[in-house]
């Protein structure tokens, strides 16, 4: 099991100053908590993105910017579920296990909630089913696929960035290199 650390030294040393979000006025906002590591990242870092594939999302300078993004972000993964009236779920190798009902959606209560996206247009979750953030899974889809990964936040990048685990959503070619480019709030703002 990884930990802030290790996540740290991948990273390395911020380049730009933090921006940390309002976070009590944030999760008073949107009703729930964010996970410990996640909210210790990025009062370290702004903007994030790994081997010039995976970006992790700035949850904003506000609660309103937060909700405005978090559902722009679902909004095409939640039109195909509707759709299909069915999610198909893949194992780590990619293979089908099941079909389930579409999980909720954010701002429904338990539902999912983006921390992240690739460059190929994945979408990286949080299933927010338990009242403890720390345990809430890992989900990432593409739209036609999902996949749920039980490690927490700092736990799953670290991972993924040292090879140990394989999002079979991911491009086969992530990771190819351990560059992670940091970039100021204000580019993306």
């Amino acid at each position: 099991m990884a930990d802030f650390a290790d996540l740290e030294r991948i990273i390395g040393p911020p380049n730009h100053p933090a921006a940390p979000p309002d976070w009590h006025g944030i999760e008073e906002g949107l009703g729930f908590r964010f996970p410990i590591d996640y909210k210790r990242f990025f009062d370290l870092y702004c903007y994030v993105q790994f081997d010039k594939y995976l970006m992790v999302y700035h949850p904003g300078l506000d609660v309103e910017m937060r909700r405005r993004r978090a559902i722009s972000a679902l909004d095409s993964l939640h039109a195909l579920a509707v759709e299909q009236g069915s999610i198909s779920i893949v194992d780590d190798y990619g293979d089908f296990v099941r079909e389930q009902p579409p999980f909720p959606f954010f701002p429904t209560q338990g539902g999912l909630i983006p921390w992240g996206a690739t460059e190929g247009g994945e979408v990286c979750m949080w299933l927010m089913a338990d009242p403890v953030p720390e345990k809430w899974p890992i989900v990432v889809s593409d739209g036609v696929e999902w996949w749920l990964h039980s490690a927490g936040f700092a736990d799953f990048i670290v991972d993924v960035m040292r090879g140990s685990v394989q999002c079979p959503i991911f491009s086969k070619d992530f990771p190819g290199s351990d560059r992670i480019d940091q970039f100021p709030i204000e580019r993306f703002g």
